[in-house]
C-alpha cells in the first residue's frame, strides 16, 4: 500500500491528501513492529515501507531518543538526545529546542531553550543548571526544520544526606512534653553514638532528622524506618517513620512493641533505613545501640500453645462408599447373567438351525468370520466386566466392529439373496 501511494504521488506530481502527521504515524507503527517481525518476506516488506517513508516527499519522519534518561543532582550529567532519521542516519544540521520541561507537580520550569550540537546526531543541554527538584520531568522537544515535536520523560535523582539528627528517650509520647523525663543525645551523621542508650519498658524513643539533597534542599523519601536488631537472637523489627513539617520523626513505643520484640531484654542495634526511587544512595545507618529492659514475662497459654509442635497433618482420601449386602450382590450378578442363561437354554431346547448355512464359494468364510467377530465382541464385554475400563473397551470395540460390519453385510446379503430365490421358485 505504501509503495503504491508513493508511486502514484510521484507519477501524478500532486499531493494525495497525505499530511505529515500521517507519515509520522505510519513510521511509528512500522517501527513498533520491529520486534514482532521474523518472516523474511515480512522483514523485506517492513524495510521497504520504512525506506519509502524515510524518502517521503511529504515529510521525512524524525527519530528523537533521550540518551541519558536519568540525571543526578550534584554531578556533571547533561541531558543528551540523539536526533536522526528512522534508520539512525544524520539529518544534516537540525536545531533542537526544549519547548518546556515540567515535573508532575510543578508548572514549566524550563522553556524555549536551545540544545547544543555535540556531533552529527547528539544534542546536549545543561538541565541541572537550573537546580530542579527531584522527580520525573515531562520534556517537550521540537526539531526544526519540520517543526517535529516529541514528548519524553527525564528522571532527576540525587544523593540524600541525613541532617539535623536528634535522639530522645522519654516517658511520654511527645518528646517536647515539659513535664516528662527526657534524655537527649546528640548524633553526628554517619557515625554511631559512643554511649549505649538505655530504655525501659515504659520508655518512648524519638528520632528526628531531615533529608537533604545535593542542593541542600529538603527531600521526601518513599521509605523511612528504624530497624531494631537483637544482638543476641538476631531477631529484628522495623518501625516506620512519618513526615512532619520539620522533617521526619520515628517514634518507638517500647511497651507497645514488647510483643513484637518477644519481651526480650538486651542490646539492640538501631539502624536508620532510607530508600526512594529518586535517591541514588540508599541509606542504612547504624546510629546507636539501645539497652532495652523488659520486666519478667510469663508466657500465657496462647504463647505456650504457639511454641508447641502442631499436630501432624494426615492427608486422607474420601473413604470408599459402602457396598451392598452379599445376598443383594449375588442377586444382581444372577440378573446380569440371566440373558446368557436364556440363550443357552434356548439353544438346548430349540436346537441350532444350520439349514441355511452356506457351504459353497466364499460364503462360508464370510459367515464364520461374522460369527467369530460377534463371539469376540461378547468376549470383549466379558473382559470389560473383569478388568478393562470404558475407554479401553471402546478402543477394542472399534477394532472388532470393522470386521463384524464387513463380514456381516456379506453374510446377510447372501441370506437375503437365498430367500429371494426360494420365493421365486
Amino acid at each position: 500500500m505504501i509503495e503504491g501511494i508513493d508511486a502514484l504521488q510521484r507519477l501524478t506530481g500532486k499531493p494525495l491528501g497525505i499530511k505529515p502527521e500521517h507519515v509520522v504515524g505510519l513510521a511509528q507503527f512500522f517501527v513498533s513492529l520491529d520486534d514482532d517481525v521474523s518472516d523474511p518476506e515480512a522483514v523485506n516488506a517492513l524495510a521497504t515501507a520504512l525506506n519509502l517513508l524515510a524518502a517521503s516527499s511529504v515529510h521525512k519522519p524524525v527519530s528523537l531518543t533521550v540518551v541519558s534518561e536519568t540525571l543526578s543532582l550534584g554531578s556533571k550529567d547533561q541531558l543528551r538526545v540523539s536526533v536522526s532519521d528512522i534508520f539512525g542516519a544524520a539529518l544534516g544540521k537540525p536545531k533542537v529546542t526544549i519547548v518546556r520541561a515540567r515535573s508532575r507537580t510543578e508548572e514549566s520550569s524550563i522553556a524555549n531553550q536551545a540544545m547544543n550540537a555535540d556531533g552529527e546526531t547528539d544534542f546536549v543541554y545543561e538541565f541541572l543548571a537550573s537546580k530542579p527538584e527531584q522527580g520525573i520531568y515531562i520534556v517537550e522537544f521540537r526539531v526544526t526544520p519540520g517543526a517535529e515535536s516529541a514528548v519524553r520523560y527525564v528522571r532527576i535523582i540525587s544523593v540524600a544526606n541525613v541532617a539535623d539528627v536528634s535522639l530522645a528517650v522519654s516517658d511520654s509520647k511527645t518528646a517536647d512534653d515539659p513535664s516528662a523525663d527526657v534524655r537527649k543525645f546528640s548524633l553526628e551523621t554517619g557515625k554511631k553514638l559512643s554511649e549505649v542508650v538505655k530504655a525501659s519498658a515504659n520508655s518512648h524513643i524519638h528520632l528526628f532528622f531531615r533529608l537533604k539533597n545535593a542542593a541542600a534542599r529538603n527531600v521526601a523519601a518513599q521509605q523511612v524506618a528504624v530497624r531494631l536488631v537483637n544482638q543476641k537472637t538476631k531477631e529484628e523489627e522495623v518501625f516506620d517513620g512519618t513526615q512532619t513539617t520539620k522533617g521526619y520523626r520515628v517514634h518507638i513505643d517500647v511497651a507497645a512493641a514488647a510483643s513484637e520484640l518477644n519481651h526480650a531484654s538486651g542490646l539492640y542495634k538501631a539502624e536508620l533505613l532510607v530508600g526512594d526511587a529518586d535517591i541514588s544512595n540508599s541509606l542504612q545507618w547504624h546510629f546507636a545501640d539501645l539497652q532495652i529492659a523488659f520486666p519478667p514475662h510469663n508466657a500465657t497459654d496462647e504463647d505456650e500453645a504457639a511454641l508447641k509442635p502442631k499436630k501432624e497433618i494426615h492427608h486422607q482420601f474420601r473413604p470408599p462408599a459402602s457396598r451392598g449386602s452379599d445376598p443383594l450382590s449375588r442377586l444382581f450378578t444372577l440378573l446380569v447373567l440371566s440373558p446368557w442363561a436364556v440363550l443357552v437354554v434356548g439353544l438346548l431346547v430349540l436346537g441350532a438351525n444350520l439349514r441355511r448355512f452356506p457351504f459353497s464359494g466364499l460364503e462360508p468364510i464370510n459367515a464364520l468370520a461374522f460369527l467369530a467377530s460377534i463371539a469376540a465382541i461378547f468376549f470383549l464385554l466379558y473382559v470389560y466386566w473383569l478388568r478393562l475400563n470404558m475407554f479401553q473397551a471402546l478402543y477394542y470395540l472399534a477394532i472388532l466392529a470393522a470386521p463384524a460390519v464387513f463380514f456381516g453385510s456379506r453374510a446377510l446379503r447372501h441370506l437375503h439373496n437365498t430367500s429371494a430365490k426360494q420365493k421365486k421358485e
